[in-house]
């Protein structure tokens, strides 16, 4: 499960400045059990609330071709009806960023050494998709110095 959030949070100088992260869950089934693994990260970026959640489906897929060797599927589920739309083909992508990030995905999504699995990205609703949520939420508002 994915997510990704653009907030106004990190108060400067009397005011909130806007900042965006996204988050992910794993969640693996497999021969060798179940596997369960959160992230979040901040973006220091100024990007809009969709290009987080691309990022958020990009890290996710990053990590399944690092890690997840012998999976032969990864389901990406996210709350972004328009992100599954965009990446499905089923809606144009017209932004530049955007493209970038779909390029990205497409060549993710093939893997590397002779490894590759079946990408799906299927919507979920929002009230299903609640860890994903917090944890973009978290990503958005935690900095690291």
């Amino acid at each position: 499960m994915t997510d990704g959030s653009h907030l106004f949070a990190n108060k400067k100088a009397g005011r909130f400045e806007p900042a965006t992260g996204y988050g992910w869950v794993l969640m693996k089934e497999g021969k060798g059990g179940f596997a369960n693994r959160r992230f979040f990260k901040r973006i220091d970026a100024e990007l809009t609330n969709n290009a987080a959640e691309w990022l958020a489906v990009i890290d996710a897929v990053e990590y399944a071709n690092m890690h997840l060797r012998d999976a032969t599927k990864v389901e990406i589920l996210t709350d972004s009806e328009l992100v599954v739309k965009q990446i499905n083909g089923d809606y144009q992508i017209k932004d530049k960023k955007l493209k970038k990030y779909a390029t990205k995905l497409f060549f993710l999504s093939r893997g590397h050494e002779g490894y590759s699995f079946d990408l799906i990205v299927k919507h979920i609703y929002r009230e299903k998709n609640t860890i994903a949520d917090s944890l973009s939420k978290l990503g958005s508002l935690i900095r690291f110095e």
